[in-house]
């Protein structure tokens, strides 16, 4: 399985997606949220979903380095903290900022991580 253009244009309307989504939480009343906030999870589950996927694939076929299954790994790590902070925004009430600081800060290191095991996906493949 080679990654192809159709695949990193996914990924990246996918984290497009997740980005507009938390995004749009910030601004809408709490009472109001419920769709955007089941779409942002969605969205966040099938982008992992499709990330371990693809790298199982792309391993079975090709067998990938220790350098690109630590960029994997540590990419999978970040999903689920930035999955843990967001649940923990979600079900309070109020949020203190470190935790709101935390998720978004989480969120970019997921999406910059995830970007290098791309393209070390896509030079392996």
């Amino acid at each position: 399985m080679t990654v192809s253009l159709l695949y990193v244009l996914t990924a990246v309307l996918v984290f497009a997606a997740i980005f507009i989504t938390g995004r749009r939480l910030r601004g809408i009343a709490r009472a109001r949220n419920a769709v955007v906030l089941l779409a942002h999870k969605v969205l966040s589950l099938g982008a992992v979903a499709l990330f371990a996927v693809t790298a199982q694939r792309v391993n079975a076929e090709t067998g990938l380095g220790r350098g690109v299954l630590a960029a994997i790994a540590a990419g999978g790590v970040l999903f689920v903290g930035t999955m843990a902070t967001g649940g923990r925004l979600s079900a309070r009430e109020t949020t203190p900022r470190a935790a709101r600081l935390l998720h978004r800060i989480l969120a970019l290191f997921t999406v910059l991580v995830s970007a290098l095991a791309l393209y070390l996906l896509l030079v392996r493949a």
